[in-house]
């Protein structure tokens, strides 16, 4: 599979396939394919940017270029989603969750615990997200949804309610997490019905088409692609 070697350094490698080359499954066998080698400390695949980072000690360094030169992580087994481990992302399952609990306990703790003046003060200051936000775009001359929420948040103010204020600021600030959350969800599904999984490639072999599981291909082989498909794997052109 096509790669470049970003990073070169003694004692430090790392390996670009292209985004979104492998799965975040394969992410995990391609770590733990280089993990159990002789003198590697730590690897690190990132599944979005496509990378492999693979640091290592003494003199591993032509051994491992030529095991990446034969791997291609396109056809290593994929992790089940139980053994992959959370990784820090904003809009993982996990991060959201606990955005949602700290924002509905702040808001429960604050209405039991905190007196009136302190809840004023606090409303306050998670308005002035909102009013900026309303003024820049103001600013450029347009109206828009940030405009209305800041309308929203100051026409409470005027009226003296700062307990509807207060509830405004917590629905807007609940919205912008549902939001993102959804954005974060239907880019993954996005990426992942644009991504290519091949389970079995046509192959020519003494002048007869047979059809094989992706993993038993190996290089020399001469692969079918025929009209409207797609090329299943990197290669040179034959006829």
């Amino acid at each position: 599979m096509n790669h470049r070697i970003t990073c070169d350094i003694p004692g430090r490698l790392r390996i670009r396939y292209g985004n979104y080359s492998f799965s975040r499954g394969q992410a995990v066998s391609l770590e733990k394919s280089f993990a159990d080698r002789d003198g590697v400390l730590r690897t690190e695949a990132n599944h979005r940017c496509g990378s492999l980072l693979i640091l290592y000690e003494g003199n591993q360094r032509e051994a491992l270029l030529f095991a990446l030169h034969q791997l291609n992580p396109r056809f290593l087994p994929s992790a089940a989603l139980s053994d992959v481990p959370e990784r820090a992302e904003g809009g993982s399952g996990s991060g959201f969750t606990k955005k949602i609990v700290l924002l509905l306990a702040g808001r429960l703790m604050r209405r039991l615990f905190l007196p009136a003046p302190l809840r004023i003060l606090i409303t306050v200051i998670q308005s002035i997200h909102f009013w900026r936000r309303g003024l820049k775009a103001l600013a450029a001359g347009k109206l828009n949804v940030e405009v209305l929420d800041a309308s929203a948040v100051a026409a409470a103010f005027y009226q003296g309610d700062l307990s509807t204020a207060g509830s405004i600021i917590f629905l807007l600030r609940l919205s912008e997490l549902l939001e993102e959350r959804a954005l974060h969800r239907t880019r993954a599904l996005l990426v992942d019905s644009l991504r290519f999984h091949v389970d079995k490639v046509w192959i020519l072999e003494n002048g007869d088409c047979r059809s094989i599981p992706s993993d038993q291909l190996k290089a020399g082989m001469q692969v079918v692609v025929r009209t409207g498909g797609m090329i299943p794997v990197d290669g040179k052109v034959a006829t």
